[in-house]
């Protein structure tokens, strides 16, 4: 995308480094001086350009290491007045890692400015510009790319309603279990949870965390973290073991399984509005509320026609 852009503007190409660096970003290509006074003289004209030199390292997941990011620094020219080393990642606490900032005062001491940069950072600056039909389509392409492999915070307006018939009382005591198996039991990333049956999302929950457990329940991981007040990832996986003891002792010598960790139960009444019942195991709506008050304000009374799927 930055590549497309620079070569269909340089102007469209600064505004984006502008945009994604917070304009700090050096200044691409040509730039011309008439009549500025040099050391010993004002030439009519000059026409420079600044040395700069950008290298971005890219990950899915913040786990930067030191050690990486010193052979990162080893490859800037000597020759780069500006160097700019920017770490891509989906950050969810960006700028409140100690251990980055600790990276950036030691990096700006070497004269490199380490910049974190996620990939909604990207989209929204390129969301900024001028774009062309063209340029559009081909960032339509690209949001549609990282919407798939879950690198946008989009889940944060995601409401998962799953077809809980079957585990009503489960679901009511603050989780959801179901097998590991991918398929129909596949589920995208979301924040909110909403418990479905006999026509109707009959609770509402803000998904804590999600874990999966192996077969034997030896091996427990953590898929997502929703709620970054539970820092501690041993608190998260022992509430998930307990569960399994509990619930699902047999089972999990046979099969894996998912936990989906629930918390703020909301009652509602969010009917399904059209025929028959739901077709498949879940569905996905987008919401516009930013927790879980104003999401039962959203939907309580609501059809699900009302909502866009």
């Amino acid at each position: 995308m930055f590549k497309l852009v620079y070569d269909e503007s340089p102007l469209l190409f600064n505004q984006l480094l502008d945009y994604c660096f917070n304009y700090s970003a050096p200044y691409v290509g040509p730039q011309f001086e008439q009549q500025s006074k040099g050391r010993n003289s004002i030439p009519d004209l000059q026409i420079f350009q600044e040395s700069f030199q950008i290298i971005f390292e890219t990950k899915t997941k913040d786990w930067y290491h030191m050690d990486q990011l010193e052979n990162h620094s080893d490859s800037f020219s000597p020759c780069a007045n500006k160097k700019i080393l920017v770490l891509l990642c989906n950050f969810e606490d960006k700028g409140l890692n100690k251990k980055i900032n600790d990276y950036k005062e030691s990096f700006g001491k070497k004269g490199i400015i380490l910049i974190e940069l996620t990939f909604e950072d990207i989209i929204l600056a390129l969301n900024r510009l001028s774009l062309t039909a063209s340029l559009r389509n081909y960032l339509t392409e690209f949001e549609d790319y990282l919407n798939r492999n879950n690198l946008l915070p989009t889940w944060k307006q995601t409401l998962d309603v799953v077809n809980c018939y079957s585990s009503r009382s489960e679901v009511e005591s603050g989780f959801y279990i179901c097998p590991n198996s991918g398929g129909p039991y596949s589920h995208k990333r979301a924040k909110y949870f909403g418990a479905y049956w006999d026509k109707n999302v009959n609770y509402i929950f803000i998904i804590d965390a999600v874990v999966s457990v192996s077969k034997g329940g030896t091996d427990i991981k953590i898929k997502w973290n929703n709620e970054k007040t539970i820092k501690n990832n041993d608190e998260i996986k022992n509430r998930a073991s307990n569960l399994i003891n509990q619930y699902r002792k047999n089972e999990i010598q046979k099969s894996d399984f998912q936990i989906f960790l629930l918390s703020n139960k909301r009652e509602i009444t969010f009917k399904k509005d059209s025929k028959g019942g739901l077709f498949g195991s879940k569905i996905y709506f987008t919401i516009k509320s930013d927790n879980i008050d104003d999401l039962k304000k959203e939907l309580d009374g609501k059809c699900w026609g009302d909502l866009d799927i």
